[in-house]
């Protein structure tokens, strides 16, 4: 069809060819409001499009065209297109029947040999009842019914493996799809889809950071600390105190972490670079964790099991990025530690000229209701600034100087 044709014929496919199934008949008036471009053609171009729309009503049963008694300019004005069989237009016309299509998907969906965890609820109802309400689901349509598939034949994996042992990304989409590529096509769908049981705090991050919370990345990073700890192996022991400029162990390969000796303080560090340097520069009897941004799952209970070993007395405390996902991970570690996690040169004031500025709202707004003194100090520092201004300038975590904890 021409595009004369297309701007007549669209509307008419929208109203008759619906999610939830195909209205028996329809009659559409070709309004100026409606119609515009038509009413505004030449005489030769409308009479072509009668021409075009006239080769239809000759093949296509119930397909009326019905026009005014007189136009302008003795040119009949079509004045309305009527559809007795809306099915028989459309297979005439090459667009495809969209209820057949869902109902065909929802077919294929309820056929998938999955088994979803209980978190999950209704998921395939659900998909169901909003792909025939004409909506998407975790951001597919019917037409997309593989990749949200795939998505879901990934989670009823994940969710049914009781191995602690990590596999890099590539290896587990070999393994589901014959294509090592395809996991990481449809990471944005299964962060959708784990989205109720993902922390709030990281639900806006990007997939891949999402995912790698879940455990899942090209390769699992590994666990990076510089601690007087002794830590128990697939394969025996490791005297962490000995490694120099810290220790660097796979997380599936630790069983349990001990130690015999307290520190003076805990230090988590955001950022891979600050803690690279602080591991070299810093010499003193703190322990001193790398958190790869967001910790993943299996981090967090590395992380649980460390705090637990040390005295409630002592101080804990996390460095992170001057920026909204720097706070949103104080405000993960302080509830997933039960700690009073102290920030460690969060919130910097300088003359200096930055690339851009961070709203101090946003950042307040992030820890506003949590509870421990630490962060309530730091909430009360922040609301003390807005009396004086909106924003700071933001300041790169690898600009600032190497200071422990005082």
């Amino acid at each position: 069809m021409n595009s004369a044709v297309n701007k007549i014929l669209t509307p008419i496919f929208n109203r008759c060819n619906r999610p939830q199934g195909l209205s028996p008949s329809l009659s559409m008036p070709i309004s100026n409001s409606r119609f515009p471009t038509y009413h505004s053609a030449s005489v030769e171009q409308r009479l072509q499009l009668h021409n075009n729309l006239e080769v239809i009503e000759s093949a296509v049963p119930g397909f009326k065209l019905i026009f005014s008694s007189s136009g302008f300019d003795d040119i009949p004005l079509l004045k309305r297109i009527e559809v007795e069989d809306c099915k028989a237009l459309l297979i005439y016309c090459g667009e495809a029947v969209i209820n057949d299509e869902i109902l065909h998907s929802i077919e294929q969906l309820n056929n998938l040999e999955i088994n979803l965890p209980e978190w999950s609820g209704n998921t395939v109802s659900d998909i169901s009842n909003s792909w025939l309400e004409g909506k998407t689901a975790f951001g597919c349509s019917a037409s997309n019914f593989k990749k949200l598939a795939d998505a879901l034949k990934f989670v009823s994996w994940y969710f049914s493996q009781e191995s602690a042992l990590q596999q890099d990304m590539r290896t587990i989409s070999v393994s589901l799809y014959s294509d090592s590529k395809r996991l990481e096509s449809i990471l944005t769908t299964v962060a959708r889809i784990l989205a109720p049981i993902t922390p709030e705090a990281i639900q806006t991050e990007k997939p891949k950071a999402i995912m790698e919370y879940w455990g899942i990345s090209k390769y699992p990073p590994s666990f990076r600390f510089k601690a007087n700890v002794m830590i128990q192996t697939r394969r025996g022991d490791l005297d962490s105190n000995t490694a120099w400029p810290y220790l660097e162990v796979p997380p599936d390969g630790i069983i349990t972490v001990s130690s015999r000796h307290f520190p003076d303080y805990i230090l988590f560090i955001e950022n891979k670079t600050t803690f690279e340097r602080y591991s070299r520069e810093i010499e003193d009897n703190g322990w001193i964790f790398y958190t790869n941004g967001f910790p993943s799952r299996r981090w967090q209970t590395l992380f649980k099991n460390i705090v637990e070993l040390t005295p409630k007395e002592t101080p804990v405390y996390h460095w992170g990025d001057l920026d909204e996902g720097g706070y949103r991970i104080l405000s993960f570690m302080t509830n997933l530690l039960q700690r009073n996690i102290i920030p460690h040169m969060m919130l910097h004031v300088t003359k200096n000229k930055p690339s851009k500025y961070i709203d101090l709202q946003s950042l307040a707004k992030i820890i506003e209701h949590e509870t421990t003194p630490a962060i309530k100090a730091l909430h009360k520092e922040i609301l003390q600034l807005m009396e004086s201004t909106k924003e700071i300038p933001w300041v790169e975590q690898e600009a600032l100087p190497i200071k422990p904890p005082q």
